[in-house]
């Protein structure tokens, strides 16, 4: 039995894949399973569902469908957080506290039509009833994280429940709640900033979850970080692990957003997992960018090293592989440029920290676009004046601050605005490259006088739009204002 993955209208054509249905739940689901696609951040997926036959992408895109949330009794993802979708096409998000709605895991199918929210079994009949849904406490910043397994898999969600955190279960068929397990000492809750959360990573049938921290100054005491293992099957805690925090050399910040994991990164069964926040000043001492080793075989998670990093909002860690030339795997992240560069890497032990600049001097690091391109050399990232900057063989520039060298496209009118929504890289079937996202609220696209707004699909003010642009050949869709 196959059932169809994911569905794109563009350019007036509709294309459907059929996938297979899978066993185990114990992995991430494809092709866009958590934030950013996969563990490694790298937000590019070349997955045969996401292939653009040819270039009917460069016609434009039609709406397929819209969906008034607050009407259907929810609302949208949380602040930096993402919509992430499964092997059918199916869509899953942690909605956020407004609308008057409490947070709550909805799933929308590919035609648009709400599949479930999640739901809790009070009465033991397998069937939803008034009453049931299950809601996840306030506000938050991360993403939910879907399984593969087919409709037999499921979806992943942390809450709180006004003391301290859960974590939870869904069926991807149904909704209904399979388990929900305390993460007592996560302070998702008690914390001064208790929705800057990191979306847990699912790797080999488990979930690795970073809690908060916060401190109490009379009488003083800091109520550290902890690392918890859960087993995807049964919801159990397998271990949970202190972390340093707040002192030197410890935790200092409160990320939220995305964490990266490099499996073995430290050796067999030492895996890493990376994130990074800002301190607010350039290298100031209190570090910027951190890396966990999670030891699987002694069951003990340390903080293996941290750094001095760029500004960001939110953690955005990207994974490139060693690949040619490529000595190690590195980690890199695509940031403002307050501290002095757009860009940060260093090897996966913290090794050769490299600072780049490039020719837009244009910053990064709201939550826009961070992609690793299919060569697994380059980054392609989001610039705040509408640029697209590709920072070439950046993996390989490991002497000192030397930066890669970058190229950026831009239309003379700036027309897409600032590319702040998180986006991604696919392919078409010629092999070229297509950055897709939406923009910042601008439109530049008819400047007259010179250097206003101008008027824009006949109306003026600021505007949003979703845009594609071909990244191999530098070629941008047309202005829908021509």
């Amino acid at each position: 039995m196959k059932r169809f993955c994911c569905v794109w209208v563009l350019g007036g054509v509709a294309a459907a894949l059929a996938c297979p249905l899978f066993a185990v739940a114990d992995e991430l689901a494809q092709p866009w399973g958590t934030i950013h696609g996969d563990i490694g951040g790298r937000a590019a997926s070349n997955h045969p569902s996401m292939t653009f036959q040819d270039q009917v992408w460069i016609y434009g895109a039609d709406v397929a469908w819209t969906l008034d949330l607050p009407a259907n009794g929810t609302a949208r993802t949380g602040f930096r957080a993402s919509i992430v979708f499964d092997e059918f096409g199916n869509l899953y998000w942690k909605s956020a506290a407004m609308s008057g709605f409490s947070p709550h895991v909805i799933s929308v199918d590919p035609d648009g039509n709400i599949r479930w929210k999640g739901w809790v079994d009070l009465n033991s009949n397998d069937t939803f009833d008034a009453g049931e849904e299950h809601y996840l406490g306030g506000s938050s910043q991360e993403s939910v994280v879907v399984g593969d397994g087919g409709a037999e898999g499921r979806v992943y969600a942390l809450g709180d429940d006004g003391s301290d955190g859960f974590v939870v279960a869904y069926s991807k068929a149904t909704g209904e709640r399979v388990w929900q397990t305390a993460l007592t000492g996560s302070n998702f809750k008690n914390t001064d900033d208790g929705n800057a959360r990191l979306t847990p990573v699912l790797y080999g049938g488990k979930l690795y979850i970073l809690g908060s921290w916060y401190v109490i100054t009379r009488p003083f005491q800091v109520f550290p970080a902890k690392v918890f293992v859960v087993n995807t099957t049964s919801g159990a805690v397998e271990w949970s692990n202190t972390l340093p925090t707040y002192d030197p050399g410890g935790l200092r910040q409160k990320p939220k957003g995305q964490m990266t994991m490099v499996p073995d990164a430290f050796g067999t069964g030492k895996h890493g997992l990376y994130f990074n926040d800002s301190s607010g000043m350039a290298e100031d001492g209190v570090h910027d960018m951190y890396a966990i080793q999670v030891d699987t075989a002694t069951q003990v998670a340390t903080l293996a090293w941290s750094s001095d990093g760029g500004k960001v909002a939110r953690s955005h860690v990207i994974h490139m592989p060693a690949v040619g030339a490529t000595p190690t795997d590195r980690v890199c992240t695509p940031t403002w440029a307050d501290y002095g560069g757009e860009m940060y890497c260093w090897d996966i032990d913290g090794a050769n920290r490299n600072v780049t600049n490039n020719a837009a001097n244009s910053g990064h690091g709201y939550y826009d676009i961070g992609s690793l391109e299919f060569n697994g050399h380059d980054i392609i990232a989001g610039g705040f004046e509408g640029q697209i900057i590709r920072y070439r063989d950046i993996d390989v520039n490991t002497n000192g601050d030397e930066g890669a060298s970058d190229v950026y496209y831009q239309l003379p009118d700036n027309w897409w605005g600032e590319p702040r929504m998180i986006g991604g890289l696919y392919s078409d079937t010629l092999g070229n490259s297509i950055v897709i996202s939406g923009t910042n609220s601008r439109c530049n696209c008819t400047q007259y006088p010179p250097g206003t707004l101008g008027e824009c699909l006949g109306s003026t003010g600021y505007e949003a739009r979703i845009f594609a642009v071909d990244v191999t050949n530098g070629h941008e869709a047309p202005p829908p204002c021509e």
